[in-house]
């Protein structure tokens, strides 16, 4: 379990919050804690994002005496105004509501002045699924396009795309029509890139391919398959 954890500095007297994005690398330390709360290593370059880019530059040399829920509510609306999703303003709220959980149980300071600030709500749009015939449509069309076979997988699988584009051919058992689940690539919020982490629900499974899933596969696997024959010889 990765844990944001406020280290008093030995400068001064007074704890402070952050004084820099190398002495809080210091701060993201392993614990087998079941009292703190877990965070998946998959997210770390999440956290490690918005500590550099909206936590530091906000409270970095701030003291944690002197940090306070206006401070904190202040930092939600300056990054809304700035044109952050609602989205990611509550993760920098998750983020800094650990890191101070932490420092309370240090006892570095008596409260959280997190727990009261008021993170902005997330309004989801409800999504309407393609219907049989709209599938037939859309994969009609694709066929024999660049992207046919993640296109296929996604909807004859139920994969969700970040399923689809975290596949590798040894995932893959043309023989035996099936396909492992063992990994989602993910886009870290606001720029932070892709990476590989642990599908949705933290679990691997096995699917049994339909016939259309094999032929696209098989098909897309052929110039694939002789590029590495090429390469070897």
């Amino acid at each position: 379990m990765l844990l944001i954890v406020v280290l008093e500095t030995p400068a001064s007297s007074a704890s402070s919050l952050i004084v820099s994005t190398r002495s809080l690398r210091k701060r993201l330390t392993l614990s087998t804690s079941t009292s703190m709360t877990t965070l998946y290593s998959s997210r770390t370059p999440d956290y490690k994002l918005q500590i550099r880019e909206n936590i530091v530059p906000a409270f970095g040399t701030m003291k944690l005496s002197k940090l306070d829920t206006p401070n904190i509510q202040a930092l939600y609306s300056a990054k809304l105004h700035d044109g952050l999703k609602p989205s990611s303003v509550r993760y920098i709220h998750a983020v800094l509501h650990r890191a101070l959980s932490t420092a309370v149980e240090l006892r570095l300071i008596a409260r959280n002045p997190a727990a009261s600030a008021d993170p902005p709500k997330v309004h989801h749009e409800e999504i309407t699924p393609l219907i049989m015939d709209q599938t037939r449509v859309f994969l009609d069309a694709a066929c024999g396009q660049k992207y046919e076979a993640l296109y296929v997988l996604s909807l004859t699988c139920g994969l969700r795309m970040g399923e689809s584009l975290g596949l590798k051919w040894s995932d893959i058992d043309l023989d035996a029509g099936t396909l492992r689940v063992k990994r989602q690539l993910q886009r870290i919020m606001e720029g932070g890139g892709l990476v590989f982490s642990e599908p949705k629900n933290a679990s691997r499974w096995t699917i049994d391919l339909p016939q259309r899933a094999l032929e696209a596969l098989r098909t897309h696997r052929k110039p694939q398959a002789g590029g590495e024959e090429a390469q070897g010889g």
